[in-house]
């Protein structure tokens, strides 16, 4: 996968208690490296990064990973909000703009006596990624919606494929939805706050993040 010859190393043996080493550096294609990295991180269950980090996987060695700069941080219990949106952190040569998109969809439903006689709405909240849709399932590991407290449960996790969440509610609110990537992307989750809209159409809030151009060209 790398494209590289056998690489050969001399190394004289030294017995004492420093012990010895020898060190020699190779030239590797950053293309090639991109993708044994993308190759490692798809081999590992995004459920069991979440829980254990990947030095900590079974059958993955610690170095191979450290080298690739693959060590992920531990992740924290999630919270509201978890993260905000990292938007433009990274200068424009070393990152490529991503769009996120999350929206509602909308439909009033008929009046109940038991509801005061007020409307009910059924709404129903997407994720999109213009330019990157048909990857959508690829890229995003799974999106975490926190509703108004007044609903219980209030927080809920779509996973892929399907990311969409139904609810019927009596008014508007702030949701906040979070995305937890692919670990091959290297993003932290990115959180993005949207208000319900109540309308033929619904509503839509854009966002956008940088991304490693490297890293995106395996999902494009």
């Amino acid at each position: 996968m790398l494209g590289m010859r056998p690489t050969e190393v001399d190394h004289p043996l030294m017995f004492d208690k420093e012990s010895n080493s020898t060190v020699r550096t190779v030239d590797v294609d950053p293309g090639a490296l991109d993708t044994f990295e993308l190759d490692v991180l798809q081999r590992i269950p995004s459920s069991a990064v979440q829980r254990h980090g990947p030095s900590k996987i079974a059958g993955v060695n610690p170095k191979a990973l450290n080298a690739l700069g693959l060590e992920l941080p531990e992740r924290t219990a999630i919270g509201f909000p978890h993260c905000m949106l990292a938007r433009n952190s990274l200068p424009p040569e070393h990152g490529r703009l991503l769009e996120v998109v999350v929206g509602n969809r909308y439909k009033m439903l008929p009046r109940q006596k038991d509801g005061g006689g007020r409307c009910r709405h059924e709404w129903t909240m997407y994720i999109m990624l213009p330019g990157f849709q048909a990857s959508k399932s690829m890229m995003v590991d799974h999106v975490i919606y926190n509703l108004h407290p007044t609903f219980s449960p209030n927080t809920y996790t779509k996973r892929s494929p399907n990311f969409e969440l139904t609810c019927v509610g009596w008014g508007t609110f702030q949701v906040s939805c979070i995305v937890h990537w692919n670990p091959a992307l290297g993003l932290q989750p990115s959180t993005v706050a949207h208000e319900l809209v109540f309308e033929e159409f619904g509503g839509q809030t854009s966002a956008t993040i940088s991304v490693s151009p490297r890293r995106l060209q395996f999902f494009a």
